[in-house]
């Protein structure tokens, strides 16, 4: 134990002696490593000056202990750590302490499973957990490394490294961590369960085109019944992914840095969400090192194939991006701040802080939560890809029956692009038919009624239709509104409808579809 007590001594006083050299080579080390107590308050104190960019020295570390300065012998002995210890040598310290702290755990564990099997009344389960405990211990500690000089570092172009590939674009990426925080009662848990569903199909989320992945919902808070008419609303009912895991499970769902997460990492590749961030673990939020610890072990499950989607709360003060330690925002890749705003309870923003992938795009939703329905509303991308499918739709209105390179050719665009618009909006904006190997595009008419657009849910198609064109009939209400003007592009006004009213709205546009299908022409509302 003396001899344990000293290489402490010796590291912390080789990282007041030289922090620079010292503290980066301390990264594997944590605060419970530490046998004696002042040891750790001392070591604690350290990384809270480093995770503030502030130096670490004699100075300012009584600062940050206050009262604790005394519980570890004051000044006095701080000054004294720097004898003896040499800061070339804070490698061995390291391993040296590392093996030391593993040896006392592996004491415990092995006392605690003894005490179990002692006892008559052993539960098989609990020994059993404590035995792979016991033994996930001693292989965390006793793996292989292959890296053991600098020469043996390998060269990262002669590594098969695939480019960034997003799941859902701006949002989440492949093998990376999110974060979207906002304070309680903003619909985040309501977003990401869109956002889960379109990934899992492979569908639309808020005009983006999402990859397919399996995913996995790690759910802490809501009750099943809330989940079950979610996913009624917004998926239609049951579907085979995502795999939501609630707290109404025998088996509750796993805390960050739990082997399971780690192994269906390797195996599904899926995307992780976690709702909230603060019952997925069991540590003070504060805590630097804690939330390190934490947030290292989301990053092995994303280094080994997962996508990391991460639920959190921000404080209360006006400008928080996130409550906790930094540690926690610095070690995501893309982060965001959700808002609602509070005249209007279905516009939603999601402000992005970083993103080490790109541009920081920040977009405004537009939620209907009766439908499940997520559309964006207000960005220069949205606006320019609206305008580029208005054009190919003005193109196939004016001239009916072009070929897909009669279209391509009359639109000022790239061919690729507006070949994709084509395919994706078929249905949708225009409808197809084929005539011999030729694909030709018409305008979608009904009868002798105005053009109008098929609009389907954010998920695909999905939900009722809305009918929105040229169409400028009056609509009766009981409220306020006499008519609903229509905007310069033609669309209705929705932003200017209350929910019934838009519900009206839908109603009367498909009746007048249906008698124009079957009648002939519109009547009279």
């Amino acid at each position: 134990m003396d001899d344990c007590v000293a290489v402490e001594r010796y590291l912390l006083g080789s990282i007041l002696g030289a922090p620079t050299q010292a503290w980066p080579a301390t990264a594997e080390i944590s605060v419970n490593d530490f046998l004696l107590s002042s040891h750790r308050l001392i070591y604690a104190a350290m990384a809270k000056l480093a995770e503030d960019g502030e130096p670490i020295d004699v100075v300012l570390l009584p600062q940050v202990l206050g009262n604790d300065i005394a519980e570890i012998g004051g000044i006095e002995y701080l000054s004294s750590l720097v004898d003896g210890c040499v800061p070339e040598n804070i490698a061995a310290y390291v391993r040296h302490m590392r093996r030391a702290a593993l040896h006392r755990t592996l004491k415990r564990k092995v006392e605690n499973l003894d005490q179990g099997i002692s006892n008559a009344n052993f539960d098989l389960t609990e020994i059993a957990q404590d035995a792979q405990d016991l033994l996930d211990t001693i292989h965390s500690d006793t793996v292989d490394r292959k890296i053991k000089n600098f020469a043996a570092i390998p060269d990262i172009f002669s590594i098969n490294i695939n480019p960034a590939e997003f799941l859902v674009p701006h949002i989440v990426a492949r093998k990376t961590m999110t974060l979207i925080a906002g304070l309680d009662g903003v619909a985040k848990s309501q977003l990401a369960m869109k956002l889960a569903i379109a990934v899992a199909t492979g569908g639309n989320f808020i005009g983006f085109a999402c990859g397919k992945a399996p995913v996995l919902f790690l759910d802490y808070e809501n009750p099943d019944f809330e989940i079950v008419r979610r996913m009624k609303i917004m998926a239609g009912g049951s579907v085979p992914d995502p795999k939501i895991w609630g707290t109404w499970l025998d088996e509750q769902p796993p805390q960050i840095g739990n082997d399971l997460l780690l192994q269906i990492s390797k195996e599904m590749k899926p995307l992780i969400i976690v709702d909230p961030f603060r019952d997925a673990h069991d540590d003070d939020e504060n805590d630097s090192l804690e939330m390190k610890r934490r947030m290292k072990a989301l990053r092995t499950c994303a280094t080994a194939g997962a996508s990391v989607l991460l639920l959190h709360h921000t404080a209360k003060a006006e400008g928080s991006d996130g409550r906790g330690s930094t540690a926690i925002r610095a070690a995501c890749d893309i982060r965001f701040v959700q808002e609602m705003d509070p005249k209007d309870g279905s516009l939603i923003t999601l402000r992005c802080g970083k993103n080490r992938l790109g541009k920081k795009l920040s977009m405004t939703i537009r939620v209907n939560f009766e439908e499940g329905v997520f559309e964006r509303t207000d960005s220069a991308e949205f606006d320019g890809r609206q305008q580029q499918l208005m054009s190919l739709r003005k193109i196939i209105e004016e001239s009916p029956g072009l070929t897909q390179n009669g279209v391509c050719g009359r639109v000022n665009m790239k061919k690729t692009r507006a070949m994709e618009f084509l395919k994706a909006e078929d249905g949708r904006l225009w409808c197809t038919k084929q005539d011999g190997k030729a694909v030709l595009y018409y305008p979608i008419k009904s009868g002798g009624s105005p053009t109008g657009e098929l609009m389907g849910t954010d998920d695909g198609g999905s939900g009722s239709p809305l009918l929105r064109g040229t169409d400028t009939t009056a609509v009766p209400d009981s409220g306020n509104h006499s008519s609903v003007p229509p905007t310069n592009s033609g669309e209705l006004a929705w932003e200017n409808c209350d929910s019934m009213m838009r519900m009206k709205l839908r109603i009367c546009s498909g009746l007048r579809r249906l008698r124009s299908t079957y009648v002939g022409a519109d009547e009279p509302n």
